[in-house]
């Protein structure tokens, strides 16, 4: 069950997990910030349930609703996916949990100033 789970030591078995796989220390940091949020919640809604891949999906459109860009999705993403197949060992299904698409933003208009600097 869900509310078994000790959050910090599963964040400690995650960063020593991403410490010895050579991770940057900024995405270690990254991606435990994201787990502890992600069980803290998933505990709080579900914690009579095992936990699984849906809890995930729940977590990532909760994070859509909030409004949040597509490459702090698609962190949330790896670092979710990361720890379910590599230290959970869990099956992870692509079908049913897409990677976010990255968003296609146009640039900007240049006013007619930026455009005279780069002319010259």
């Amino acid at each position: 069950m869900i509310s078994e789970i000790d959050v910090l030591n599963e964040v400690e078995a995650y960063r020593k997990y991403l410490t010895l796989a050579n991770f940057q220390n900024s995405t270690v940091k990254m991606y435990c910030r994201i787990l502890q949020k992600f069980l803290q919640k998933t505990i709080a809604e579900f914690p009579s349930k095992e936990l699984n891949q849906d809890h995930a999906q729940s977590y990532l459109l909760m994070r859509l609703e909030q409004g949040k860009s597509w490459s702090s999705i698609n962190v949330d993403y790896s670092s979710l996916r990361k720890y379910f197949k590599e230290l959970l060992n869990y099956p992870w299904s692509m079908r049913k949990m897409p990677r976010p698409r990255r968003e296609k933003i146009l640039p900007s208009i240049l006013s007619r100033e930026e455009v005279h600097l780069l002319a010259f």
